[in-house]
Protein backbone atom coordinates (compact mmCIF):
# COMPACT_ATOMS: atom_id res chain seq x y z
CA UNK A 1 0.00 0.00 0.00
CA UNK A 2 1.50 3.31 -1.18
CA UNK A 3 1.61 5.96 1.23
CA UNK A 4 1.07 9.77 0.40
CA UNK A 5 4.66 10.79 0.88
CA UNK A 6 5.47 8.07 -1.76
CA UNK A 7 3.04 8.99 -4.31
CA UNK A 8 4.14 12.44 -3.90
CA UNK A 9 7.53 11.73 -4.63
CA UNK A 10 6.57 10.38 -8.10
CA UNK A 11 6.57 11.98 -11.50
CA UNK A 12 3.07 12.96 -13.14
CA UNK A 13 3.70 10.14 -15.44
CA UNK A 14 4.48 7.37 -13.28
CA UNK A 15 1.19 8.12 -11.68
CA UNK A 16 -0.90 8.32 -14.74
CA UNK A 17 0.52 4.80 -15.13
CA UNK A 18 -0.74 3.39 -11.60
CA UNK A 19 -3.97 5.60 -11.92
CA UNK A 20 -4.70 3.01 -15.56
CA UNK A 21 -3.66 -0.37 -13.55
CA UNK A 22 -6.05 0.36 -10.70
CA UNK A 23 -8.68 1.05 -13.69
CA UNK A 24 -8.87 4.98 -12.73
CA UNK A 25 -9.00 7.47 -15.36
CA UNK A 26 -6.44 9.29 -15.73
CA UNK A 27 -7.28 11.68 -18.63
CA UNK A 28 -6.76 15.50 -17.88
CA UNK A 29 -5.81 15.15 -14.07
CA UNK A 30 -3.12 16.65 -11.86
CA UNK A 31 -0.72 15.09 -10.13
CA UNK A 32 -2.68 15.79 -6.68
CA UNK A 33 -6.18 14.32 -8.41
CA UNK A 34 -3.85 11.18 -9.27
CA UNK A 35 -2.71 11.15 -5.35
CA UNK A 36 -6.18 11.47 -4.14
CA UNK A 37 -7.68 8.85 -6.51
CA UNK A 38 -4.96 6.52 -6.01
CA UNK A 39 -5.06 6.80 -1.92
CA UNK A 40 -9.24 6.38 -2.02
CA UNK A 41 -8.61 2.67 -4.57
CA UNK A 42 -6.15 2.00 -1.35
CA UNK A 43 -9.25 2.41 1.07
CA UNK A 44 -12.44 -0.47 1.55
CA UNK A 45 -15.24 0.43 -0.45
CA UNK A 46 -17.30 -0.02 2.85
CA UNK A 47 -15.10 2.45 4.13
CA UNK A 48 -15.98 4.92 1.71
CA UNK A 49 -19.86 3.77 1.78
CA UNK A 50 -21.76 5.87 3.90
CA UNK A 51 -24.45 2.83 4.43
CA UNK A 52 -26.79 2.91 7.11
CA UNK A 53 -28.07 -0.42 8.49
CA UNK A 54 -31.71 -1.13 9.79
CA UNK A 55 -31.49 -3.40 12.65
CA UNK A 56 -35.15 -2.72 12.99
CA UNK A 57 -37.79 -2.01 10.45
CA UNK A 58 -39.20 1.24 10.07
CA UNK A 59 -43.02 0.83 11.33
CA UNK A 60 -44.17 3.96 11.27
CA UNK A 61 -42.06 6.01 8.82
CA UNK A 62 -42.28 10.11 9.53
CA UNK A 63 -42.81 12.47 6.66
CA UNK A 64 -39.34 13.12 6.17
CA UNK A 65 -37.86 9.61 6.41
CA UNK A 66 -40.09 7.48 4.64
CA UNK A 67 -39.48 3.65 3.58
CA UNK A 68 -38.15 4.94 0.36
CA UNK A 69 -35.62 7.24 1.68
CA UNK A 70 -34.17 3.92 4.18
CA UNK A 71 -33.72 1.98 1.01
CA UNK A 72 -32.32 4.39 -0.49
CA UNK A 73 -29.91 5.05 2.17
CA UNK A 74 -28.96 1.68 1.60
CA UNK A 75 -27.89 1.52 -1.64
CA UNK A 76 -25.32 4.54 -1.37
CA UNK A 77 -22.27 4.79 -3.66
CA UNK A 78 -18.94 5.28 -2.35
CA UNK A 79 -17.64 8.67 -2.17
CA UNK A 80 -15.16 8.22 -5.19
CA UNK A 81 -17.90 6.87 -7.84
CA UNK A 82 -19.94 9.80 -7.76
CA UNK A 83 -19.54 13.06 -10.23
CA UNK A 84 -18.76 16.36 -7.96
CA UNK A 85 -19.69 19.80 -8.97
CA UNK A 86 -17.68 22.70 -8.45
CA UNK A 87 -20.60 25.01 -7.20
CA UNK A 88 -20.62 25.42 -3.48
CA UNK A 89 -23.47 23.39 -1.96
CA UNK A 90 -26.45 24.91 0.28
CA UNK A 91 -26.64 22.78 3.12
CA UNK A 92 -27.36 24.58 6.60
CA UNK A 93 -24.96 23.64 9.20
CA UNK A 94 -25.40 24.54 12.58
CA UNK A 95 -22.69 25.09 15.85
CA UNK A 96 -24.84 22.13 17.38
CA UNK A 97 -24.56 19.24 14.62
CA UNK A 98 -20.91 20.03 14.63
CA UNK A 99 -20.99 19.95 18.31
CA UNK A 100 -22.63 16.62 18.14
CA UNK A 101 -21.10 14.76 15.20
CA UNK A 102 -17.15 15.29 17.00
CA UNK A 103 -18.10 14.84 20.60
CA UNK A 104 -22.00 12.94 21.41
CA UNK A 105 -21.92 10.72 18.45
CA UNK A 106 -22.35 7.60 19.42
CA UNK A 107 -19.29 4.86 18.05
CA UNK A 108 -19.25 1.40 17.01
CA UNK A 109 -17.68 0.72 20.52
CA UNK A 110 -20.63 1.85 22.35
CA UNK A 111 -19.04 5.31 23.67
CA UNK A 112 -18.92 8.58 22.34
CA UNK A 113 -16.51 10.36 19.66
CA UNK A 114 -15.52 12.90 22.76
CA UNK A 115 -12.63 14.47 20.22
CA UNK A 116 -12.95 18.09 22.04
CA UNK A 117 -8.72 18.58 20.97
CA UNK A 118 -10.55 17.51 17.66
CA UNK A 119 -12.88 19.96 17.84
CA UNK A 120 -10.53 22.82 18.95
CA UNK A 121 -8.33 22.09 16.08
CA UNK A 122 -10.68 22.17 13.85
CA UNK A 123 -11.32 25.96 14.24
CA UNK A 124 -7.80 26.77 13.88
CA UNK A 125 -7.97 24.82 10.59
CA UNK A 126 -10.66 27.01 9.58
CA UNK A 127 -9.60 30.15 10.60
CA UNK A 128 -6.12 29.40 8.95
CA UNK A 129 -8.63 29.29 6.02
CA UNK A 130 -7.22 25.53 5.30
CA UNK A 131 -10.18 24.07 3.91
CA UNK A 132 -10.29 24.55 -0.12
CA UNK A 133 -11.80 23.23 -3.22
CA UNK A 134 -15.61 22.83 -1.63
CA UNK A 135 -17.53 20.75 -4.07
CA UNK A 136 -20.83 18.51 -3.89
CA UNK A 137 -22.67 15.71 -5.82
CA UNK A 138 -25.88 15.53 -5.28
CA UNK A 139 -26.99 11.78 -5.08
CA UNK A 140 -30.47 11.52 -4.87
CA UNK A 141 -33.48 13.92 -3.05
CA UNK A 142 -32.34 13.07 -0.06
CA UNK A 143 -28.56 12.18 0.09
CA UNK A 144 -25.68 15.07 -1.29
CA UNK A 145 -22.29 14.32 -0.90
CA UNK A 146 -19.74 16.85 -0.12
CA UNK A 147 -16.22 17.43 -1.07
CA UNK A 148 -12.92 19.40 0.28
CA UNK A 149 -9.13 19.28 0.98
CA UNK A 150 -7.97 20.40 4.40
CA UNK A 151 -4.62 21.43 4.75
CA UNK A 152 -2.29 19.18 7.21
CA UNK A 153 -1.04 20.62 10.29
CA UNK A 154 2.30 19.64 10.31
CA UNK A 155 3.17 18.58 6.76
CA UNK A 156 2.86 20.78 3.13
CA UNK A 157 0.00 18.18 2.01
CA UNK A 158 -3.47 18.41 1.85
CA UNK A 159 -6.13 15.48 2.86
CA UNK A 160 -9.24 15.07 1.23
CA UNK A 161 -12.26 15.21 3.09
CA UNK A 162 -16.28 13.68 2.11
CA UNK A 163 -19.19 14.18 4.27
CA UNK A 164 -22.67 12.70 3.97
CA UNK A 165 -26.05 14.87 4.30
CA UNK A 166 -29.11 13.95 4.45
CA UNK A 167 -31.84 16.48 3.89
CA UNK A 168 -34.71 16.00 6.72
CA UNK A 169 -36.85 18.73 5.32
CA UNK A 170 -36.22 22.36 3.46
CA UNK A 171 -33.98 24.26 6.02
CA UNK A 172 -32.51 21.31 7.80
CA UNK A 173 -30.09 18.73 7.27
CA UNK A 174 -28.45 16.25 9.14
CA UNK A 175 -24.68 14.92 9.20
CA UNK A 176 -24.73 10.79 8.31
CA UNK A 177 -20.86 10.06 7.76
CA UNK A 178 -17.88 11.17 6.70
CA UNK A 179 -14.67 10.44 6.23
CA UNK A 180 -10.81 11.79 6.04
CA UNK A 181 -7.62 10.43 4.31
CA UNK A 182 -5.66 11.56 7.23
CA UNK A 183 -4.32 8.50 9.45
CA UNK A 184 -7.91 8.80 12.02
CA UNK A 185 -9.98 9.74 9.29
CA UNK A 186 -11.89 6.82 9.51
CA UNK A 187 -13.22 7.37 12.91
CA UNK A 188 -15.46 9.93 11.59
CA UNK A 189 -14.18 12.47 14.28
CA UNK A 190 -10.74 13.97 12.75
CA UNK A 191 -10.16 17.69 12.92
CA UNK A 192 -10.35 18.14 9.29
CA UNK A 193 -14.02 16.86 9.22
CA UNK A 194 -14.79 19.57 11.49
CA UNK A 195 -12.93 22.29 9.41
CA UNK A 196 -15.00 21.42 6.83
CA UNK A 197 -18.33 21.77 8.65
CA UNK A 198 -17.24 25.10 9.99
CA UNK A 199 -16.72 25.71 6.94
CA UNK A 200 -19.80 24.84 5.23
CA UNK A 201 -21.14 26.59 8.54
CA UNK A 202 -19.70 29.89 7.58
CA UNK A 203 -21.11 29.75 3.86
CA UNK A 204 -24.61 28.94 4.72
CA UNK A 205 -27.11 32.13 4.89
CA UNK A 206 -28.16 32.32 8.27
CA UNK A 207 -31.96 33.84 9.30
CA UNK A 208 -32.26 37.11 9.81
CA UNK A 209 -35.53 38.38 11.67
CA UNK A 210 -36.38 42.32 11.37
CA UNK A 211 -34.19 44.43 10.23
CA UNK A 212 -30.87 45.54 10.47
CA UNK A 213 -29.99 48.37 12.82
CA UNK A 214 -28.57 50.45 10.14
CA UNK A 215 -31.77 50.61 8.35
CA UNK A 216 -33.35 51.58 11.56
CA UNK A 217 -33.38 55.89 12.43
CA UNK A 218 -31.33 56.76 15.06
CA UNK A 219 -32.62 56.89 18.72
CA UNK A 220 -29.93 57.39 20.67
CA UNK A 221 -29.07 60.88 20.78
CA UNK A 222 -32.91 61.82 20.03
CA UNK A 223 -33.74 65.02 22.53
CA UNK A 224 -36.70 64.09 24.77
CA UNK A 225 -38.66 67.06 24.23
CA UNK A 226 -38.19 70.85 22.32
CA UNK A 227 -35.42 71.98 23.61
CA UNK A 228 -34.37 75.89 22.39
CA UNK A 229 -30.88 77.12 21.68
CA UNK A 230 -29.56 79.25 24.62
CA UNK A 231 -26.02 80.92 25.09
CA UNK A 232 -23.64 79.91 27.92
CA UNK A 233 -23.69 82.47 30.28
CA UNK A 234 -27.11 81.38 30.51
CA UNK A 235 -26.44 78.18 31.58
CA UNK A 236 -26.58 77.80 35.75
CA UNK A 237 -22.74 76.53 36.48
CA UNK A 238 -23.24 76.62 40.41
CA UNK A 239 -21.57 78.12 42.98
CA UNK A 240 -18.52 78.70 39.97
CA UNK A 241 -16.90 81.78 40.15
CA UNK A 242 -18.46 83.68 37.15
CA UNK A 243 -15.13 85.74 36.48
CA UNK A 244 -12.89 82.69 36.50
CA UNK A 245 -10.21 82.57 33.24
CA UNK A 246 -10.20 79.00 31.56
CA UNK A 247 -6.79 80.14 29.84
CA UNK A 248 -3.72 78.50 30.96
CA UNK A 249 -1.74 80.47 34.01
CA UNK A 250 0.36 82.43 31.99
CA UNK A 251 -1.86 83.88 29.90
CA UNK A 252 -4.66 85.02 32.11
CA UNK A 253 -4.19 89.13 34.17
CA UNK A 254 -3.79 88.33 37.35
CA UNK A 255 -5.89 89.86 40.23
CA UNK A 256 -2.98 90.48 43.01
CA UNK A 257 -6.27 92.02 45.05
CA UNK A 258 -7.87 88.75 45.03
CA UNK A 259 -4.53 86.86 45.27
CA UNK A 260 -3.89 88.59 48.30
CA UNK A 261 -7.85 88.38 49.81
CA UNK A 262 -7.49 84.45 49.30
CA UNK A 263 -3.93 84.11 51.05
CA UNK A 264 -5.28 86.31 53.78
CA UNK A 265 -7.97 83.82 54.10
CA UNK A 266 -5.70 81.02 54.38
CA UNK A 267 -3.33 82.59 56.86
CA UNK A 268 -6.71 82.70 59.20
CA UNK A 269 -7.25 79.08 58.90
CA UNK A 270 -3.36 77.98 58.49
CA UNK A 271 -1.12 80.85 59.95
CA UNK A 272 2.00 79.56 59.24
CA UNK A 273 0.35 79.61 55.59
CA UNK A 274 3.23 81.48 53.26
CA UNK A 275 6.41 81.14 55.56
Amino acid sequence: MASIDKLRKLKLTDLRVLAIEKGIDANGKKKQELIEDLLNSQVPTSVLTPVHNQSTPVINPTPTKSATNVNDKENLPPFHRVKYLPQLPYVKVLFTMIYDFLITRATESGGSANNFKGLDKAVKHHDAGDVKNISHAKVNDTTMYVRALCQASMKKMNYQVFICFSKENEEQHSIDYAYCQCPIGAAQACSHIGALLFALKDLCPQSVTGASCTSTLCTWNVPRGEAKPLPVSAFNRGNEDSNFDPRHSLDRQNDMEKTLTALQGLKEIFPRTGK
